[in-house]
């Protein structure tokens, strides 16, 4: 599962940043994470110098200390192959910080969804969900519960998929599912979101909810009109609604925004900020070492480097502080050299071409913009960044 950070303040790259690593003397660098009982590998990085992997001094804190301005945290789930979280900050951008993975053994939830009519039903449980069959049946597997249920029925009109009804049972633990009966769903609420800027540009709004207990689910997908979401009387006050706005063209430009409301609401986005390409490079292969040349953000709260292969077998995260990547006009971002961590070979790229997108954000707080997946102060986050493949 994603890495969900929240502190003081985080983040920016590993491996060489182009960023002076000034010594401080002994900081204290503090990591809890009170849900990651299992599996989860979390390795340091003080200044520029190698990665060592460190062990919880008690289950679920994890101390370093750091002797540069700069350090870096990484963090990999061996129950989730293939992803990794890098974070590295100054100390300046804060010392204490707290984990959200969910770094636990999986569960399965299982039952039947019972008069679903015409539609088709997924069923949402934590992280998994699945597709109710011909019968009704499914099973969804996630880390262990409990969680919240949403189902959700959806069609598929012109090749677009259109949201229209749910249910939603609250804190619901594996293996207690009886039938669900979708003839108590409700009809979905819709609304719109105003778009400026994005002349010339393929804009593609979502609408994606997380629920008070770790249930998160799409219910909308397509234009900035008729927008689909839960109704506001089936939401409780730690539900959380995340509706993005992503526009692009056909060479590598992406532009886009996120509002946050604790439900469904009408909204503007203005899209005409625009940002310059970026240059990516493979300094080695195996391990592989990918650096990003960009140039500074105006206003940037955060910069992210996140690179992926086409078949979903790896993807690694780097979100990056402007304190500690930004230097004499240029932002350099890297995936760093893990192989201390001894990572299983899972977590490794495939051959092939990778995917990348460096991207800046305004507004979020550097905490929140390591992760998209849990509740943030209600408001509107920019961003503006670039996209491309390449074939180390």
């Amino acid at each position: 599962m994603r890495t969900m950070w929240i502190g003081v303040a985080l983040v920016a790259c590993g491996g060489s940043s182009g960023h002076a690593v000034d010594a401080r003397g002994a900081t204290a660098i503090a990591l809890t994470a009170p849900h990651a009982t299992e599996g989860l590998v979390v390795g340091f990085q003080d200044g520029s110098g190698a990665w060592s992997p460190i062990t919880p001094a008690t289950p679920g804190h994890y101390a370093f200390t750091a002797t540069q301005d700069r350090f870096a945290i990484a963090t990999a789930c061996l129950g989730s192959p293939g992803f990794v979280t890098v974070l590295v900050a100054t100390i300046d951008d804060g010392t204490a910080y707290t984990s959200s993975t969910e770094c636990r053994a999986s569960e399965t939830f299982a039952g039947t969804v019972a008069n679903a009519g015409s539609g088709t039903v997924d069923v949402h449980w934590g992280d998994g969900y699945d597709t109710a069959d011909g019968s009704g049946m499914f099973t969804a597997t996630a880390v262990a519960g409990p969680h919240d249920v949403v189902a959700i029925s959806h069609r598929s009109l012109g090749g677009q998929t259109t949201y229209d009804t749910a249910l939603v049972q609250r804190d619901v633990a594996a293996g207690s599912a009886a039938t669900i009966d979708f003839s108590a769903a409700v009809a979905l609420e819709k609304h719109n979101v105003t778009v400026s800027g994005g002349s010339g540009l393929t804009v593609q709004v979502g609408a994606n909810l997380t629920t008070a207990h770790g249930t998160s689910v799409q219910t909308s997908l397509g234009g900035a009109t008729n927008i689909t979401y839960l109704p506001s009387s089936m939401l409780v006050a730690e539900d959380s609604y995340i509706t993005s706005v992503q526009a692009y063209d056909n060479t590598s430009l992406l532009v886009g925004a996120i509002l946050v409301a604790a439900s469904g609401a009408d909204g503007a986005i203005d899209l005409s900020a625009r940002a310059p390409a970026t240059s990516v490079t493979v300094a080695s292969r195996s391990p592989l070492v990918l650096a990003a040349t960009w140039v500074p953000q105006s206003s940037a709260t955060a910069y992210v480097l996140n690179v992926y292969d086409g078949g979903g077998n790896a993807e690694w995260l780097v979100t990056a502080s402007p304190g500690a990547v930004e230097q004499a006009g240029t932002v350099a971002l890297a995936l760093p050299d893990l192989t201390p961590l001894a990572l299983p070979a899972g977590f490794a790229f495939p051959a092939g071409s990778l995917f990348w997108t460096v991207y800046a954000w305004r507004d979020f707080r550097l905490a929140e913009a390591a992760d998209l997946g849990g509740s943030f102060t209600p408001g509107s986050y920019h961003y503006v960044g670039t996209y491309g493949s390449v074939t180390p």
